[in-house]
């Protein structure tokens, strides 16, 4: 058993490995890696409006209903999971844009022609 999970670890390092290695140093893929890490705090925003907006305990939701606070809440979730697609998109173009060390022109440009 244990020389079959050597083999497999050394298949891994030695023929799968190269080509990861190759596709972590790929330029656009590092500037989709990014731009999905740089969504993250709109992400965890949207989480939190979304927890307490649709909180398990109904004289709570009720209460925000009542209130208005619902309609107030929902705004964030709204505004970061709503157009998610759209953040993803801007920081990725702007992210590659800046490794391929391109004018501010371009960058527009690629934006533009993005949408």
């Amino acid at each position: 058993m244990k020389t079959t999970v050597i083999e497999f670890q050394n298949f891994m390092q030695h023929k799968v490995g190269h080509i990861i290695t190759k596709m972590a140093q790929n330029k656009v893929l590092q500037s989709i890696q990014q731009g999905m890490i740089a969504t993250l705090p709109f992400l965890i925003l949207g989480s939190f409006a979304s927890i307490i907006v649709n909180f398990p305990y109904t004289p709570f939701t009720k209460f925000l209903k009542v209130s208005g606070l619902y309609a107030f809440l929902n705004i964030p979730y709204q505004l970061t999971m709503g157009i998610l697609a759209i953040y993803v998109t801007f920081l990725r173009q702007r992210l590659l844009v800046r490794k391929m060390k391109l004018d501010r022109f371009y960058r527009q440009l690629c934006l533009c022609w993005r949408y």
